[in-house]
C-alpha cells in the first residue's frame, strides 16, 4: 500500500481552468476589483492600452461576461462617459452574452418557452447597444464580433451576416474571435450545414498566417459535428480522414514555436480534447505536459460525467507518454 501511496502522490493531476481571464492575472484581478467595488476606472485604463488582438479580445470577454451577470459598473462607466467607444462595445456584448445567460445551453426542443421570450427580449436590446457602438467606432473589431453573435441569436440572413462578415475582416481580416462566432452562424445547430462549416473553417485553416492560431478552426468544426452527430461521435473521431486532419495541424501547432498569445491555454484545450476522443494518446499527453496538466473547460464540459471523463483521458495519455 505504501508502494502505491507513493506511485499515486507521483502522478500528475489535471486541473480544469474555468476563468475566461485563463492566464492573465492582471485581467483577472481587475474585473473581481469592478466586481466588488464598481470601480469601472481601471477597466477603462486596460481596455485602453495597445496590446494585440487576441487579447483585448479577451479582455473584453472577459468583462462582457462579468457585467452580464452584474453589470452596475458597466452602467455607472456608461452614466459618466455616455459615448465612451470601449464601454459602448463592451454594453453590446455583454447584453448578449446575457441573453445567452437566460436562454441556457440547451438544445431549443429543451429550452423552456419563457426562456426563449427572455432571450429575444435582452437580444433586442443588444441590437440596440450594437447599433450605438458601431456608430461611435466602425473600426473596432469587438463591436463587430458582437454583431456577429447577434446574427446567431436573432436568426439573421445571410446576406446580413456576410454584411457583418464583411464588417469584420475590413479591419480585423484574423480575429479569432469573429471567426469563432461565424463558425457557430454557419455549422448546422445554428443557420449553417456541415458542409458550409467545413467549406469555412477549411479556408480559415488552410489561409492562415504562419504561426496564426486560426489552424485550430478545423478541430473546432469537427467538435461541432461531434456534438450534432452524437450517436456516431465515437466512431467519427477514428476515421481516417479526421486523424488525418489532426496530424497536420499538430505538425503545424508545434512548428510554430511557443504559443503564448491570450487564448493558447484554450487552443490546447481544444487539440488535446480532439486527441484524446480520437485516441491519440501519446500526443495527448504532449499536450498535457504543454500546460502543465492544465485544461481550460471547453469542450470537455460537453462530455457526459464531464470530469470523470477528463480524469480518465488524462490518466490514459500520461500513460501513453510512458
Amino acid at each position: 500500500m505504501f508502494f502505491l501511496d507513493r506511485l499515486l502522490s507521483r502522478r500528475p493531476h489535471v486541473t480544469t481552468v474555468t476563468d475566461l481571464a485563463m492566464d492573465d492575472a492582471e485581467l483577472a484581478a481587475v474585473r473581481d476589483l469592478a466586481d466588488v467595488s464598481s470601480e469601472w476606472q481601471p477597466v477603462a485604463r486596460l481596455l485602453r492600452q495597445e496590446v494585440d488582438a487576441d487579447r483585448r479580445g479577451t479582455q473584453f470577454n472577459t468583462f462582457a461576461a462579468a457585467a452580464a451577470a452584474d453589470g452596475r459598473w458597466l452602467d455607472k462607466w456608461l452614466a459618466d462617459e455616455p459615448d465612451a467607444p470601449e464601454a459602448l462595445t463592451l454594453q453590446s456584448w455583454a447584453l448578449v452574452q446575457r441573453a445567452w445567460l437566460a436562454r441556457g445551453g440547451r438544445f431549443a426542443r429543451y429550452t423552456a418557452a419563457e426562456a426563449f421570450q427572455q432571450f429575444h427580449r435582452i437580444l433586442d436590446e443588444a441590437a440596440q447597444a450594437s447599433a450605438r457602438a458601431l456608430a461611435v467606432n466602425p473600426g473596432e473589431p469587438v463591436a463587430w464580433v458582437a454583431a456577429l453573435w447577434l446574427a446567431v441569436g436573432q436568426q439573421e440572413g445571410l446576406d446580413e451576416f456576410n454584411r457583418r462578415w464583411d464588417g469584420l475582416r475590413a479591419c480585423a481580416p484574423h480575429d479569432r474571435l469573429g471567426h469563432n462566432a461565424a463558425l457557430q452562424y454557419l455549422c448546422a445547430k445554428w443557420h449553417g450545414s456541415h458542409e458550409q462549416m467545413y467549406a469555412f473553417a477549411r479556408n480559415v485553416a488552410d489561409t492562415a498566417p504562419a504561426g496564426s492560431p486560426l489552424v485550430v478552426q478545423i478541430i473546432q468544426a469537427h467538435i461541432e459535428y461531434a456534438l450534432v452527430e452524437s450517436e456516431d461521435a465515437a466512431a467519427f473521431w477514428k476515421r481516417p480522414d479526421v486523424r488525418d486532419d489532426l496530424a497536420v495541424v499538430l505538425r503545424r501547432w508545434q512548428s510554430e514555436g511557443p504559443h503564448t498569445h491570450a487564448l493558447a491555454l484554450h487552443d490546447r484545450s481544444l487539440l488535446t480534447f480532439a486527441l484524446c476522443e480520437a485516441g491519440m494518446w501519446e500526443q495527448a499527453g504532449e499536450q498535457f505536459e504543454a500546460t502543465n496538466h492544465r485544461v481550460y473547460e471547453y469542450p470537455w464540459y460537453y462530455k457526459a460525467y464531464s470530469q470523470r471523463h477528463l480524469v480518465e483521458a488524462h490518466r490514459r495519455a500520461i500513460r501513453g507518454r510512458r
